[in-house]
């Protein structure tokens, strides 16, 4: 059983920058903890701070470890990445959760359920020789991304805060349609509102999600327990205006 590398974040050129994004990688499979390091290593404003085989050990290693981005494979022996997951956004305070997962029906239950938990995105795992530049590419810019998200929780809040709507009269108009967008990392708070909305809400609900294609009929089921209505996907092309009736003249 292999241990927790942590990583001296020397670059060739020089050292890292004195804030890099740490990162932790979390697989049981060296091959794939090996790869992602030396990509993450290769770029002076990232840093691997700790690797670990298993969910329990990344568990241990967050007593004493602060980081940015956390790479999670969901199917590894023992408690598995599934499981972990609520401990793991504990005790991880403010990082980042990027589940890596393969794209199969199965995979895509899971890593549903995981971005339902709490997870912030999803990255397929590499197959033989696809661990290409726009694969790395794709890699550097999630965790990039959802570095920017990894401030402190005060901070977040007070940026919130600053964020609020303002708050208007309801309307004398009826709604015909209610149309929700989400990113990855939006699955959460999507269906804890879909799980809020009350039963007497008569009006179509139409969601626009970013999620892989081969995810999305896994999505819609979930979607449709959190609603507790039916659900299906749309298929492509087709027109809104399908689903809700025309509104009358002059409205």
């Amino acid at each position: 059983m292999s241990t927790a590398v942590r990583a001296t974040g020397a670059v060739p050129g020089g050292a890292k920058r004195h804030r890099a994004i740490k990162v932790m990688i979390v697989d049981d499979s060296l091959t794939v903890r090996t790869i992602f390091s030396r990509t993450i290593e290769s770029q002076p404003d990232l840093v691997v701070e700790a690797t670990a085989n298993s969910a329990e050990q990344a568990i241990a290693l967050l007593e004493h470890t602060i980081l940015d981005v956390i790479l999670l494979d969901l199917e590894m022996p023992g408690m598995g990445g599934l499981a972990a997951l609520p401990t793991l956004l504990e005790k991880a305070r403010h990082a980042q959760i990027i589940v890596v997962s393969s794209l199969t029906d199965e995979g895509a239950k899971y890593t549903l359920e995981a971005l339902a938990i709490g997870a912030a995105d999803t990255l397929l795992k590499p197959t033989s020789g696809r661990f290409d530049v726009d694969y790395r590419a794709l890699l550097l810019g999630k965790i990039r991304a959802l570095s920017a998200g990894s401030a402190e929780p005060s901070a977040v809040a007070a940026a919130s805060r600053s964020l609020l709507p303002t708050v208007r009269a309801p309307s004398r108009q009826t709604a015909s349609i209610l149309e929700i967008c989400g990113s990855t990392g939006g699955i959460h708070a999507l269906c804890l509102m879909l799980e809020k909305l009350p039963a007497s809400l008569g009006v179509p609900i139409l969601v626009t999600q970013h999620l892989p294609a081969s995810f999305m009929s896994v999505f819609a089921r979930q979607v449709g327990m959190a609603a507790s209505r039916p659900a299906q996907v749309a298929p492509a092309g087709t027109v809104r205006t399908r689903y809700i009736s025309r509104p009358e003249r002059g409205t």
